[in-house]
């Protein structure tokens, strides 16, 4: 089995017992409704009204319905569905106009794991608390989404929480997660407490293959069974189908049917809606009757820390794991490029192994080819060698912030829901289950998560109007945000040609717009921002601070106005009106917020959770038979059972007893806050660009505001401008080979001195592999660490470049030289101002050359028969007037040799006017030094240079080792020591312009 994190693999539930197994069995349920579909006769509906207290809504008048909707065989035709499916739902009403509140579904993930969880743990209406004597009963939760929509928890698919084929009496080994049909005598080397009998579905260790035969095995299976599910839910619940409102005449065109999944939702949300989509659209080409079937039309598809794409996010788990916002380095360098190499080289070409094969043997996706489903389980175990270094070094991959084992979320609301009374009052047919690690097995078996497709579903869903909106907290691993922000990025990239739009009018420019738009900050309540937002047009990407794997269980608050904002189709960053078709959020181009790592919660070990929990010292004196159980929670000693028990009575409710007290209707329970301005005083960042712009107005603001201001969160800009205010340079190393990048690196990270690679437009065209390592190296570098592109003389080339992406979804190059000198005057300067635009929009910095620097460089296009002339104070304000950042005058300074340090002329009053012209406006970087000494470069930093381009001062020796040496040394010791010879010569001339120990 797939070696998942434990959690996904939680244990199947009943009463703990206190010494020896016992039966224990849901009592007879009866429901005060049972009813044949009004689409399809075969297909019943049992539900009822949970008792009073069972789940504490924050008003009593909230209606809630629990039971189940019954498939028989065979309703999925042409799908071999051979067993009944029985899926269970929980529904809560709106607090507040629930006859005209939009309805949300909630699927967790998994595969195999209930939707209770995130019903009690996360964003349902009520939450489980323990209570004075140990036992437990549930509260309102203030930040239930049951105050904005009414809720609708699907447990699916088919033998998932409360759902199952056919009751069966089953033993239940809670240590090793096994299922034992029929019951079998207790495991003599367990405790009672966990060996336990109980009613659950069809489900057996001894036969795998069978279980999974009566369930789902492929999201396009599960995607089918819950559309069947919801056409009968929707015809019982009319009241709450927004497009079948009562007292209608005609389906109304307006939706309101929220989609949002967590986890593995990352597969279900968006085939689960593609499929709903393509079923409309069968009914209106009469493929499907419409007179038996009823249109689901979604406005919103929403993701909390998906597992989208496991080809774009796997790369982003030995990423993470070395460099996150939160400075822990779970993993070691070399641990980390060996990870990288694994992913390249094994689990990339095993993932487009199996979608070949799918895409040619298994196009639907029914996982009823062998060959095909044995590539892409071996794809799936391949790569999941790479998402387990995580725990291997001993950290909770739900939360990197937290040691494994971990008590979070709790495990208290199985304690509840495996009560008695509470499976009475809710009508269950079998004993709870978190996670069934048989439907997770039927799902690995045919590799599921590995055969893709959801890129472009969701691209579709934008398509047609849907707003698709993914979340993630930023201190998950297992679905870490830097490779959501990067699927987020190939969602709009597929949007690059999209169908023409059926539903509403939709911004046509997806694969440009989303990524020049900037994150925004969003406004929790008056002094908290919460986290970070990419929003345009009906694609979002928000970045949830302090936050792991569940978001809503870590930030609930925060959690709820993004989903709010979602479904309301209002800026998510402050919760005003927008007019989505033209809207873009403005602020930094990435989300760099850095955290602490404070978070820790008690430690509890968790009976029903004991692998995820519990530790090596607890499953020791468990298996020793020492310890005791008490209300789920397993102590050391007898005398511990008491801690932490409130020490007063708390208000919570239990089936037949809900809480007297009445709360009456306020602001603070019901709806969503929309900001007016943003926090100062909670410690996150703010952007120097105003929260909110049209599209029109970012171009405005781009072309109006001229100043180093407009791409003040760019990398190299900051890091000239600290130059500018420190009175150092910045080394600017012409690179061309490995030995240069490592080097370079290498010497800036002893110095800790700020540092900025540079590659001539030759690095493009020899191999864009070459510029994806040089990036990814600056960014994994412990210092700032920029990538510039020098002498960009060729306007195409400009714009390609432009658009190179990084692994991390951002603009491969922080800079670029715009170098139209060789044009005359006028032509450079309207080039410039194009091209300059073009990187701006991409929220890349660019330099020019007024005048035009005499000679040339290897890797640059020659234009040594130029002439050489001199920057006039004329040229410094119209190239200020073209947008750039950086100026690189021409001030007697040459590309190429000088000749001797006699022939260095610079024309040093010439550049203290330059500096005096652009100050405020513009940096000022130096070309042409090669053979200068340093004290020619402390005056030239003296008079405002802030970068400092170097080639041969620091590449001559090594050249020179090279030439002396390539015949008498072998290859590893040439590249050993002459990497070690660049190193020396970088570190020498950090030292001399004053950037060591500036980073």
């Amino acid at each position: 089995m797939l070696q998942l994190p434990p959690a996904l693999l939680v244990m199947i539930a009943a009463l703990l017992l206190p010494s020896t197994s016992v039966s224990h069995h849901p009592l007879p349920v009866e429901y005060s409704n049972v009813l044949e579909s009004s689409l399809n006769p075969e297909i019943t509906i049992s539900y009822k009204e949970p008792d009073a207290g069972t789940c504490t809504t924050t008003f009593p008048t909230q209606k809630q319905y629990t039971g189940y909707i019954s498939l028989p065989p065979y309703t999925l035709a042409p799908i071999q569905q051979n067993y009944s499916i029985n899926t269970f739902f929980w529904f809560v009403e709106a607090r507040n106009s629930s006859s005209t509140a939009p309805l949300t579904i909630w699927l967790s993930g998994g595969p195999g794991t209930s939707s209770m969880f995130g019903f009690f743990n996360e964003v349902g209406p009520c939450e489980v608390v323990q209570l004075s004597d140990g036992t437990y009963g549930t509260q309102y939760n203030q930040w239930g989404w049951d105050r904005a929509s009414n809720m609708l928890f699907i447990d699916q698919p088919n033998q998932v929480g409360f759902s199952y084929d056919t009751t069966t009496d089953a033993s239940f080994d809670l240590f090793s997660s096994q299922v034992f049909e029929p019951p079998e005598p207790p495991n003599s080397d367990l405790p009672g407490f966990m060996y336990l009998n109980g009613t659950f579905g069809t489900a057996s260790f001894e036969d795998e293959d069978a279980t999974s035969a009566t369930t789902a095995n492929t999201t396009e299976i599960a995607a089918q069974a819950t559309w069947h599910f919801l056409q009968s839910w929707l015809a019982t619940f009319p009241i709450y189908n927004p497009a079948t409102r009562p007292n209608t005449t005609v389906e109304a065109d307006a939706v309101g049917i929220n989609l949002f999944a967590e986890s593995y939702g990352g597969k279900y949300g968006p085939a689960f809606a593609t499929y709903f989509e393509e079923q409309n659209q069968r009914r209106l080409n009469g493929s499907l009757s419409k007179n038996d079937t009823l249109a689901i039309k979604l406005d919103s598809v929403g993701i909390v820390n998906g597992i989208i794409d496991d080809l774009i996010q796997d790369y982003y788990f030995p990423a993470f794991a070395w460099n996150n916002t939160y400075g822990i380095q779970a993993i070691d360098e070399v641990e980390q490029l060996n990870a990288l190499n694994d992913y390249t080289t094994n689990c990339v070409t095993q993932i487009q192994a199996c979608r070949d094969a799918m895409a040619s043997t298994d196009p639907e996706g029914y996982g009823d080819v062998t060959s095909t489903n044995q590539l892409c389980e071996e794809a799936q175990y391949t790569c999941n060698d790479i998402v387990s270094i995580i725990t291997d070094a001993g950290y909770y991959p739900y939360d990197i912030r937290q040691q494994y084992p971990s008590p979070d979320p709790p495990a208290a609301y199985q304690e509840y829901l495996n009560n008695d009374t509470v499976l009475a009052a809710i009508g269950a047919k079998i004993n709870y289950t978190e996670s069934n690690p048989y439907v997770q097995a039927g799902f690995i078996s045919t590799g599921d998560t590995i055969r893709g497709g959801q890129i472009e579903d969701l691209a579709y869903l934008l398509s047609i109007g849907v707003r698709v909106a993914l979340i993630y907290g930023d201190a998950d691993y297992l679905c870490n945000w830097l490779g959501g922000e990067a699927v987020s990025f190939a969602i709009a990239a597929a949007f690059a040609n999209p169908p023409p739009p059926t539903r509403s009018s939709v911004p046509p420019t997806y694969a440009s717009g989303f990524p020049s738009a900037g994150y925004a900050e969003i406004v929790t309540n008056p002094t908290y921002v919460g986290g970070a937002v990419r929003q345009y047009g009906n694609l979002s990407f928000s970045r949830i601070y302090a936050a792991g794997h569940f978001v809503p269980y870590y930030q609930p608050e925060t959690a709820f106005q993004v989903f709010a904002r979602i479904i309301e189709g209002v800026e998510i960053s402050t919760g005003e009106p927008i007019d989505l078709s033209t809207f873009g959020s403005t602020g930094p181009r990435n989300s760099s917020q850095t955290n602490t790592t404070s978070y820790a919660p008690e430690p509890t070990c968790w009976v029903r959770a004991w692998n995820q929990s519990c530790n090596d010292e607890e499953t020791d004196a468990m298996l020793a038979g020492k310890g005791v159980v008490a209300n789920g929670i397993f102590y050391l000693d007898d005398d511990d059972t008491t801690d932490g028990l409130p020490e007063s009575t708390v208000a919570a409710g239990v089936p037949g007893h809900p809480i007297s007290t009445t709360i009456p209707p306020s602001d603070s329970l019901m709806g969503a806050f929309t900001a007016t301005a943003t926090p100062t005083s909670s410690g996150m960042a703010t952007s120097d660009i105003p929260l909110k712009y049209s599209l029109q107005a970012i171009d405005e603001y781009t072309t109006t505001t001229m100043t180093l201001a407009k791409l003040s969160d760019n990398r190299a800009v900051k890091m000239l401008n600290a130059a500018a205010e420190g009175k150092y340079g910045v080394l600017g190393v012409v690179t061309y080979n490995m030995e240069t990048l490592v080097a370079c690196i290498k010497a800036a990270e002893a110095k800790r001195s700020p540092l900025q690679l540079l590659l001539f437009p030759w690095a493009f065209k020899y191999s864009p592999l070459f510029i994806d390592f040089v990036a990814h190296a600056c960014r994994k570098a412990t210092v700032p660490v920029t990538l510039h592109m020098d002498h960009a003389q060729d306007p195409e080339v400009i714009k390609q470049v432009a658009e190179i992406k990084a692994a991390d979804g951002t603009p491969a190059f922080d800079s670029i030289m715009v170098d139209m000198s060789h044009y005359e005057k006028e032509e450079n300067l309207a080039k410039t101002k194009e091209l300059v635009a073009i990187c701006h929009a991409q929220g890349i910095a660019t330099e020019a050359e007024p005048g035009r620097i005499e000679g040339g460089e290897d890797g640059v296009q020659d234009t040594a028969e130029l002439e050489g002339m001199m920057t006039t104070a004329e040229e410094v304000d119209d190239f200020i007037a073209t947008g750039i950042d950086f100026l690189a005058p021409a001030f007697g300074n040459v590309h190429g040799e000088y000749g001797g340090v006699e022939n260095i002329k610079l024309d040093y009053e010439r550049l203290e006017s330059i500096q005096k012209k652009s100050q405020g406006k513009v940096q000022i970087v130096l070309h042409g030094t090669n053979g200068f000494p340093p004290d020619i470069m402390a005056k030239c930093i003296e008079r405002g240079v802030t970068r400092v381009n170097v080639n041969k001062l620091v590449m001559d020796p090594y050249f020179e080792f090279m030439e002396e040496n390539q015949a008498k040394k072998p290859l590893t010791n040439l590249v050993g020591e002459g990497t070690d010879i660049i190193r020396k010569a970088c570190e020498e001339w950090m030292d001399h312009i004053g950037s060591s120990g500036k980073a």
